[in-house]
């Protein structure tokens, strides 16, 4: 029996060696493949799979590119192949760790999908903390301007990368459009709350008063949004965030009440975060012990 599976079993690895093996050589094929034999764009797709399949990284993103560049040559892969052999690419380029790679092929994928939430969230994750940030930037705006109908996540990223900048209105206004598109959505709710207040710290607005209600209306919606679904977890975020803005605001008395039903809630989720904050607070006006005692309680390993 033993004899009789370790055949077995090594009959099964030399059928997976030879399939493997078969696949290498059709990948040999598929690289020095010329125009005139008018290769199925689908076996190249499926070959790529397979590639991909076996760790084949290289190999599966040379056909991919290869099969892209043909739209010159008049074979152009359109709609459903072409999208999936730029999702191949993509993913072998971050498994080969070529971010530049990765990052051209994504705005394609976004160029013929504005409206794809999916594309976009990678789109997003790729290239956030890339060495060209301002180039994107002005590349999503070309998108934008150049499309009728975009994905509300086009907004969001531009509204983040303005905020990062401390471009405040400019974020705002993004973030409106996003709000208008998805108008139950929490975390436009909070960017919003977050970029009025921020304005108002600046004290450049005209009316900062208008924009110190506007920012605090933002922020109860997304109180409101968050905590409906009566969830533990999603209203102490909730809590902690206002606490985290009235904190930065300096509006200490209706921070500490947020962060106090941080810490009574039974939910162990930023309950370190809010104790730290709170003790900073008690510590700015004279409640020495106090802060002691928070720290103690829930910074205390």
């Amino acid at each position: 029996m033993c004899a009789l599976a370790q055949s077995r079993s090594t009959a099964g690895s030399c059928g997976s060696c030879n399939s493997l093996q078969r696949i290498l050589a059709r990948a040999a094929y598929a690289r020095t493949w010329s125009v005139s034999e008018n290769w199925a764009v689908a076996s190249q797709v499926q070959l790529c799979v397979l590639l991909c399949k076996y760790h084949e990284f290289h190999d599966a993103m040379a056909i991919a590119h290869r099969a892209l560049r043909s739209q010159s040559e008049g074979i152009f892969p359109h709609g459903r192949e072409r999208n999936m052999l730029l999702w191949i690419k993509i993913n072998c380029a971050e498994e080969l760790g070529e971010r530049d790679e990765a990052a051209r092929a994504i705005r394609l994928l976004a160029s013929s999908a504005p409206t794809s939430v999916l594309v976009w969230n990678k789109f997003h994750e790729i290239c956030k903390g890339h060495s060209n940030a301002n180039n994107i930037l002005r590349w999503i705006l070309r998108v934008v301007n150049r499309v009728p109908v975009v994905c509300p996540s086009v907004y969001i990223i531009l509204g983040s990368h303005h905020l990062l900048a401390g471009n405040y209105t400019w974020a705002a206004g993004q973030y409106l459009i996003a709000d208008r598109e998805l108008p139950d959505h929490p975390l436009i709710a909070l960017l919003l709350g977050v970029s009025f207040t921020r304005m108002v710290m600046q004290r450049r607005p005209i009316n900062v008063h208008l924009v110190a209600v506007q920012g605090f209306a933002f922020l109860e919606k997304y109180f409101r949004l968050r905590t409906a679904s009566g969830d533990e977890g999603d209203i102490v975020e909730a809590c902690y965030n206002l606490g985290r803005t009235y904190h930065y605001l300096g509006l200490n008395a209706m921070a500490c009440e947020f962060y106090q039903r941080v810490l009574e809630s039974r939910s162990s989720l930023l309950k370190f975060e809010a104790a730290h904050n709170l003790a900073l607070i008690y510590v700015a006006s004279g409640a020495t012990a106090l802060a002691v005692r928070v720290r103690r309680e829930y910074c205390t390993v």
